[in-house]
């Protein structure tokens, strides 16, 4: 559970930056194709989740956008740990291809969820970083997935997804496979909920 000192501690949402959508910087953007080689269209969603576990979608005008104040904490927290990490496969706000594609599934690197006339992105792209010693994004997910932190939506990772509710007869924070065609072996992917509680929380992850 989020303490009710963190609600009060996070309720007005300062931390994260307002940017505008052209001012992101470089490694802010998450890629709706393949970084793996190829073309093929990924949208980083859970493809099994029933409808009432996606985030309501508001498509109106924004002022801006912004990383939930959590990522922003995740964010620096992996960076403080691994400083000379790679960055190639990171990303928050997707870029325009990305949030184009209208679905019944938005990609939660689209800012749709609504924070007064922010949008909010609640979704993280950690790069694999094979190099000793450096940052293995897929043990950092692995570790925020054991730790079962309130915070966490879904996770994707090396071919596999999991998530904090169940989906058919796969039990909550269990692995099973993702069928979306970006099998995400140079990064991870972690989506948080939309509550504002939880992804204006700074309280520190679990990454090791």
């Amino acid at each position: 559970m989020i303490m009710e000192d963190e609600r009060r501690a996070e309720a007005d949402g300062a931390g994260s930056k307002v940017r505008t959508f052209g001012d992101a910087e470089p490694d802010d953007y998450a890629k709706a194709f393949s970084l793996e080689g190829g073309e093929d269209f990924d949208l980083h969603v859970d493809l099994d989740a029933e409808p009432e576990h996606e985030s309501d979608v508001d498509f109106g005008p924004v002022t801006g956008w912004r990383p939930a104040n959590c990522l922003e904490t995740l964010k620096t927290q992996i960076n403080a740990r691994w400083p000379n990490r790679r960055k190639s496969s990171d990303g928050m706000i997707g870029d325009d291809r990305h949030c184009a594609v209208v679905t019944d599934k938005p990609s939660d690197h689209c800012a749709h969820v609504r924070d007064g006339g922010v949008g909010v992105v609640t979704a993280y792209d950690i790069t694999f970083d094979d190099r000793a010693g450096m940052c293995d994004a897929h043990a950092v997910v692995e570790a925020i997935r054991r730790s079962k932190d309130p915070r966490v939506k879904y996770i994707i990772s090396n071919g596999k997804i999991c998530s904090s509710y169940a989906v058919g007869q796969v039990q909550p924070w269990a692995w099973r496979p993702y069928k979306g065609s970006n099998k995400h072996t140079k990064h991870a992917h972690l989506s948080v909920v939309a509550t504002k509680a939880a992804y204006d929380s700074t309280k520190p992850w679990v990454i090791e």
